[in-house]
Parts: structure tokens; C-alpha cells; sequence
């Protein structure tokens, strides 16, 4: 007669090693939900003032094809940063 497995003790292929998010990790999961709430709400939010270097020939044929446009391009930016984050909000909701 073949002896039968524990059933309180888990299966070794079942096992799943799941890493506790740290401290760190679950307030950026928290800021980040709120700040995709203000998304949502449309909640305006103070402005900061940042400094990013771009190739030259793409911030003028950028800053080109807003005025033509008649669209202030920093605003056109903005746009674009929110557009993007509402394009990928899915696929970056902290996992539960």
C-alpha cells in the first residue's frame, strides 16, 4: 500500500515565492494611485519647473509644427505626458 502525501503540506511544484513590496515600494504604488485619481478628476496640480536636454533639430521641428498649429508647445508637452500616462494607467496599477 503506497503511502499517501500530507495533504496540509504544500506541493513543491505550487510553491510560489511572492516578494513583499518594501515601504518604499507600497508609497510609490500609494502616490501613484492618487496621482492617477487626479488624472481622472482633473485635478490641476502645482507645475515644476524641469530641465531635460533634447537634439536641437527636434525641439525646432517640434516647436515648428505648434505654431503652425497656433499650440504653445510646452503646453503641447503636458499633452502629450498625460495622453501617455492615460494610454498606459493599465499597465501600471501596482499588483494586489
Amino acid at each position: 500500500m503506497k503511502n499517501q502525501k500530507n495533504s496540509s503540506r504544500p506541493n513543491a511544484k505550487s510553491k510560489v515565492k511572492s516578494k513583499k513590496p518594501t515601504a518604499n515600494e507600497n508609497l510609490m504604488a500609494v502616490q501613484f494611485i492618487e496621482d492617477m485619481q487626479k488624472l481622472s478628476n482633473q485635478v490641476s496640480d502645482k507645475s515644476k519647473l524641469i530641465s531635460i536636454k533634447i537634439p536641437e533639430n527636434l525641439l525646432r521641428s517640434f516647436k515648428f509644427e505648434c505654431e503652425a498649429k497656433n499650440i504653445p508647445y510646452q503646453t503641447q508637452i503636458k499633452k502629450i505626458m498625460w495622453e501617455w500616462l492615460e494610454a498606459n494607467h493599465k499597465t501600471h496599477q501596482p499588483k494586489r
